[in-house]
């Protein structure tokens, strides 16, 4: 399958496209690697516009895998494509490097720079990823947009999810309950089932997010409301795992609750938390995001513990959620239903208009065919009405001439049979004395429209056209 290409939007535009794309998840899992492809198929048009000399870049288009754009021997800008699309640089096996490289003898006479080999070689070069030769910093911008975007690396989920006991306000949370959860959450914006997996390696992973995206110190994670995406209830310092205990322990966000979220939770306002985490393309838990979750008032995980809790004692709500889901099982069944009856409805009528055009269509057919049957007999009639007028045809002869008209009907292409038939004097001399004795022989009106149609028919002009040549070929049927 191909992979994603730029069109025309921003580079901010196309990482977003590409970063979720069903082909790029599949077959670049890891999301820095994935990013670094989407962005060499970014970087790819825009050298390719811009035509910046000496650094390579990828040719999602072909030919080749990449291209370069660099002077000649003669100063002229040109580009360099190198590298099979088909293959794979195998720079990390040491046998195949040194192979590769000696058979191209690239230590010794690797090339000018406008050829490919020497392109070549520089992506053989021991100790340089393909990155490195592009000259991109894919990890820096990496960096940078994972923070941006809230390290939206894959599938991110909203699960309405964890809860934490007291009435005082905690230091950190309980982000997502120990064990296999089977949840109902929103997965890009549309409801979603899911199993999740939550154990020590879950812990290190969102730590792991939390250290990229903060990196420098240029973000901070937060918690908001409701998962609005604005105002914060909470920035998050930090993850870690606290054992197995279902309410006690579980991955756990260190929080410094912002005054909204104290008044917020002290109110009554909110008693729960949801969690935003990514996840890979095995369905597995791999991050947190900018945006790391939201208090809530609706949960989604089993067993679960309030952060402020009403009575003072842990809340189980297995009951209410099982209400919940059951609720929207039975929404979803009533929007497929009418969503069935719209389509049946929308097919039939769509089925009508294809019935009612093509009864169209048919009558349209029919009435060229009789148009055309009505001009061939003309046509025929006009040939006809030539061969007498030459003498081919004896003038006085109808049968015969019945019998030609019906042979042209059937194959026009006879009229050179017809053509190539003898000049009878004897009949020529007919035809002028009945001219002379009536003025005419068969030349009113029907015959003129004849010999007219004729000749558009075997040349191909307007009827205006048509008329004026037979006026001028055939003066006779007009005197």
């Amino acid at each position: 399958m191909p992979l994603p290409t730029p069109k025309d939007e921003s580079q901010e535009v196309f990482a977003d496209r590409c970063m979720v794309d069903g082909v790029m998840n599949n077959e670049y899992p890891d999301s820095e690697q994935r990013f670094a492809v989407c962005m060499s198929q970014y970087k790819a048009k825009e050298a390719d516009s811009e035509k910046e000399l000496n650094k390579p870049f990828r040719t999602p288009d072909g030919p080749g895998k990449f291209a370069v754009y660099v002077r000649n021997a003669k100063d002229n800008v040109v580009k360099v494509t190198f590298g099979d699309s088909n293959m794979e640089i195998k720079r990390d096996d040491k046998n195949a490097r040194k192979s590769f490289r000696a058979r191209h003898k690239c230590d010794t006479d690797p090339g000018p720079k406008w050829k490919a080999k020497y392109w070549s070689c520089r992506m053989w070069e021991e100790g340089k990823s393909v990155s490195d030769v592009l000259a991109y910093d894919y990890k820096k911008e990496y960096k940078t947009y994972m923070a941006k975007k809230g390290f939206q690396t894959g599938s991110i989920v909203h699960a309405i999810s964890t809860m934490l006991p007291g009435d005082e306000l905690p230091e950190d949370i309980q982000y997502l309950p120990p064990g296999t959860h089977s949840i109902t959450a929103t997965k890009n914006g549309k409801p979603a089932e899911l199993t999740v997996d939550v154990g020590a390696e879950t812990a290190d992973l969102l730590q792991s997010s939390f250290t990229t995206i903060t990196a420098g110190d240029k973000e901070q994670v937060f918690i908001d409301f409701n998962h609005d995406d604005s105002e914060a209830s909470g920035w998050i310092t930090g993850f870690y795992w606290a054992g197995a205990d279902p309410e006690a322990g579980g991955v756990r966000a260190k929080v410094e609750w912002t005054k909204a979220g104290e008044e917020a939770l002290q109110g009554r306002n909110f008693r729960k938390f949801s969690p935003t985490f990514t996840l890979n393309s095995k369905g597995e838990i791999e991050g947190t995001t900018l945006n790391a979750g939201g208090l809530v008032n609706r949960p989604a995980f089993k067993d679960i513990t309030p952060i402020v809790a009403s009575d003072g004692e842990y809340q189980k709500t297995d009951s209410n959620m099982a209400e919940i889901i059951e609720e929207k099982k039975k929404e979803e069944v009533l929007t497929q239903d009418d969503s069935k009856k719209k389509e049946e409805v929308s097919a039939q009528e769509k089925l009508a208009e294809v019935k009612k055009e093509n009864e169209t269509l048919k009558a349209k057919i029919k009435a060229m065919e009789s148009d055309k049957e009505k001009e061939q007999e003309v046509a025929a009639q006009a040939a006809v009405d030539k061969a007498t007028e030459d003498g081919r045809i004896p003038p006085k002869d109808e049968n015969v001439k019945a019998k030609w008209v019906s042979i042209l009907n059937h194959d026009p292409s006879a009229i050179m049979a017809l053509e190539a038939l003898p000049v009878n004097p004897a009949f020529q001399r007919v035809v002028q004395a009945k001219r002379q004795e009536d003025g005419e022989i068969g030349t009113n009106s029907e015959a003129q429209m004849r010999a007219a149609k004729e000749y558009q028919a075997k040349n191909g002009s307007s009827f205006e056209q048509a008329w004026d040549a037979t006026r001028y070929d055939r003066p006779q049927l007009f005197n």
